[in-house]
């Protein structure tokens, strides 16, 4: 229940179901009475009055309910029916002859229908109680007005019936009222922290994004990438970083996915360009050794059991990469024959040893000739799964050889478009990172030393 700026309180969704339940039973009860009454009246053992009374009855409480239920204002409707009663309650019940008479059917209806009412809307049980007290005088007074000789007895007793069980469900009205009050209120203060959770989701997959490369660009390099991620925040991480001349490319995912994993996946980005920027000439077995420390400290202060694959490599000039790490192996189509080759990296997880030297992360060589296209994944990718399976290493290789030729762009897209055909739904971040050598590159020492030739813009 609610209030507006005049403090007329409103039926919620949960009262108006209440109410609905309500009036369809009491509803089929002025029915069945109706269909009664209309038999009597053509047997001949009562009179028309009977029927259109109870036909008035029905009529005035249907339009009233679905007046109640369809406007803000609710205690002025229910103001009106119980005013309103004073005159069809007793009117009822002394219209209403023959076998059906004396009709004390209308006066329950009226009265428990107003304490229900009544116990949902002000979530007290006295004027519940007020208004079946009502109903029971004003029916009162139509029987000693009504009748010369009242049978006093009886409509003592059904009178004090009425009594007990209108008390009783004001009693329960009001409870289920305050109930129904008590859980808005949670949905509402739940439905606010969830607002406020997921601005704040939105927040960190804007800082995320931002932090990750776009539009990567290296000489003589045509880059594509992407990151689709399965919540809103993903664990998966590229990069593509020039840091005084150094270029690197970068691909890892966070064990698990979500929060968590996305935050320790920019733990992982930040220690990476801080440590390049605190020495530019450390070498890359040393700088992943760094990142794997801060990565360490980390996640014990967090008290998380995670890891990261990770795969650093620096491009040394002339088609050259040196790589360090562990992550899933790269993938490289040979422009000049065709094939398929697989380059795995023999190091060593982000954040599974405290004390990982240089000594234990072998450097590792990938020579890449011009038109060689080179494709870095994610899990996510080979292991997304549709109806007639997952997609798997040897779909990847068998698309990567189909749409090499269009470059690292359409490798992508081919991918993505495949993965959304096999599901449209994701269980994990899916994230690639491709580039295709336009040219043999030289290093920056060469550089340095001769102009760089211009060679072709891209190979077809």
């Amino acid at each position: 229940m609610g209030a507006d700026g005049q403090g007329h309180l409103r039926l919620l969704d949960s009262h108006r179901e209440a109410l609905v339940a309500t009036d369809v039973a009491f509803g089929m009860a002025c029915v069945v009475s109706l269909v009664l009454a209309t038999f009597t009246w053509w047997t001949g053992a009562s009179t028309i009055a009977a029927p259109l009374a109870i036909l008035g009855f029905l009529t005035s409480n249907v339009v009233l309910s679905q007046v109640s239920l369809r406007v803000e204002k609710a205690n002025t409707i229910e103001i009106a029916r119980a005013v309103l009663g004073a005159v069809i309650v007793p009117g009822s019940y002394i219209l209403v002859d023959g076998p059906l008479a004396p009709w004390w059917l209308g006066a329950m209806i009226n009265s428990l229908g107003g304490a229900i009412v009544l116990g949902l809307v002000t979530k007290r049980p006295f004027w519940g109680r007020l208004l079946a007290i009502y109903y029971i005088a004003l029916v009162t007074l139509a029987v000693w007005v009504s009748s010369p000789a009242p049978d006093g007895y009886g409509h003592a007793v059904v009178a004090l019936g009425l009594a007990m069980v209108g008390f009783l469900f004001a009693e329960i009205m009001s409870l289920l009222g305050q109930a129904m009050a008590k859980e808005h209120l949670r949905s509402r203060e739940l439905a606010a922290v969830r607002d406020a959770l997921f601005a704040e989701m939105e927040v960190a997959q804007q800082i995320q994004t931002l932090l990750l490369p776009t539009t990567p660009k290296m000489e003589s390099m045509e880059i594509a990438c992407c990151m689709e991620t399965a919540d809103e925040v993903g664990g998966d991480y590229y990069d593509v970083l020039e840091v005084d001349g150094r270029r690197f490319i970068a691909i890892g995912d966070v064990s698990g996915h979500g929060v968590t994993s996305g935050l320790t996946m920019m733990m992982a980005r930040t220690s990476l360009v801080a440590a390049l920027q605190a020495n530019s000439r450390i070498s890359l077995a040393e700088l992943y050794c760094t990142l794997n420390r801060c990565m360490s400290q980390n996640l014990a202060r967090m008290d998380r059991q995670l890891y990261m694959t990770f795969a650093l490599l620096e491009y040394a000039g002339d088609g050259r990469f040196e790589g360090v790490g562990r992550h899933l192996p790269f993938l490289i189509h040979r422009f000049a024959t065709g094939e398929i080759e697989e380059v795995e990296l023999d190091g060593a997880w982000l954040g599974i040893m405290d004390g990982l030297q240089p000594s234990m992360l072998p450097l590792r060589e990938i020579q890449l000739e011009a038109g060689d296209t080179l494709l870095g994944y994610t899990d996510g990718v080979i292991e997304h799964e549709g109806p007639e399976g997952m997609f798997g290493l040897d779909g990847l290789r068998s698309l990567l050889a189909e749409r090499a030729p269009a470059g690292p762009f359409g490798v992508i897209e081919a991918v993505l478009e495949h993965l959304r055909e096999l599901s449209p739904t994701r269980e994990d971040d899916v994230t690639m990172l491709s580039l295709r050598l336009t040219e043999r590159c030289l290093s920056r020492a060469e550089s340095v030393a001769s102009p760089l030739p211009r060679g072709p813009e891209g190979l077809a």
